[in-house]
């Protein structure tokens, strides 16, 4: 909102100053920074979870993989949603309960707009249509949140959220309802390890 205000019509700053996107710290950049200060296999380990600027207050890098992830989960247990919804505000759009169960269907791995859309319908009195997860999904690319990948020689994109940690934190939503419960970090470790076996 702030960015409409200082660029709107009658700005001083139209033409001198142009909005740039910054999104995601690239895990190139993570993992150059972070060798420097550790082993090359942690660097590697921790840098896609590590893309996100503010985890970093959250963090140490010196901990061993396991350890590190528990500092990651009550993080983005308290810290995800509001994120969210100010990424929402900021665009000027309302973070409703559908935008919700499309970025928690996405993190427990439905990636079309298909799977996505008969993933909703099953907590609906109604059918879901995935036109109508479409237009959700636009929006959801529009402020930022997903990124898509084109399916090879298909006119078909698959859907991803594009932060590791909001992904982890939608995942284990789905999984757990760990938002609004509290539940053994053993427990969330584990389906966390699930998501990101590869890390851990």
């Amino acid at each position: 909102m702030l960015l409409k205000n200082v660029l709107s019509k009658r700005s001083p700053l139209l033409g001198i100053v142009k909005p740039i996107k910054i999104g995601l710290i690239s895990p190139k950049d993570v993992f150059l920074t972070l060798v420097k200060k550790v082993d090359v296999i942690k660097a590697l380990t921790y840098s896609p979870l590590l893309r996100d600027p503010w985890i970093l207050d959250f963090v140490s890098i010196e901990k061993k993989p396991s350890e590190l992830l528990k500092d990651i989960i009550p993080a983005i247990r308290y810290i995800v949603k509001g994120l969210v919804g100010e990424i929402f505000l900021e665009e000027d759009r309302e973070l409703t309960e559908r935008y919700e169960a499309i970025l928690r269907a996405l993190g427990d791995g439905n990636h079309t707009p298909k799977d996505i859309a008969n993933y909703i319908s099953n907590f609906l009195s109604s059918p879901y249509k995935s036109q109508d997860a479409k237009k959700y999904l636009a929006n959801l690319l529009e402020v930022g949140l997903l990124k898509r990948k084109r399916i090879y020689g298909k006119k078909k994109h698959l859907y991803y959220i594009d932060s590791p940690l909001i992904d982890l934190f939608f995942y284990l939503d789905a999984r757990t309802g760990f938002y609004e419960v509290n539940l053994p970090v053993r427990l969330l470790l584990e389906k966390a390890k699930e998501k990101n076996a590869f890390l851990f």
